[in-house]
């Protein structure tokens, strides 16, 4: 009987080693399941987020593409004034659209000169 009672408390130390380590990965299969949890969400968020800047960039890009105005179309008048100004920084003119817009040029209707003069002012190492 010495060795039976001896064997009951070694016994009941191991179930309840067994127990603990039972309740151990009961525990940590909740934190992985709380984690992948936390990862499912994040990334269906990460979606939505993506997907709403795209909605969002594409209607900011739309709104400013319809204030474009159209260079070909004969209806397009510029409604800013250019002054023109002497060596001296007097004003010499105020140019309108209703004046001298009203005619949008080609590249072959300005004269090379006035282009070499526009580069030159620009950048003058433009065609090296």
């Amino acid at each position: 009987m010495i060795f039976s009672s001896n064997k009951e408390p070694e016994e009941n130390y191991l179930s309840n080693e067994e127990e603990d380590e039972e309740e151990i990965e009961t525990v940590t299969q909740k934190i992985l399941g709380w984690l992948w949890f936390f990862f499912k969400l994040g990334f269906a968020l990460s979606i939505i987020l993506m997907i709403v800047l795209t909605g969002a960039v594409f209607g900011i890009l739309k709104g400013f593409s319809e204030r474009i105005p159209i260079v070909a179309d004969n209806s397009y008048r510029p409604n800013l004034t250019s002054m023109v100004y002497d060596c001296n920084g007097d004003l010499i003119a105020k140019l309108h659209g209703v004046e001298n817009r009203t005619r949008i040029l080609s590249s072959s209707d300005i004269p090379k000169k006035m282009k070499d003069a526009v580069v030159a002012l620009e950048d003058e190492r433009f065609y090296k």
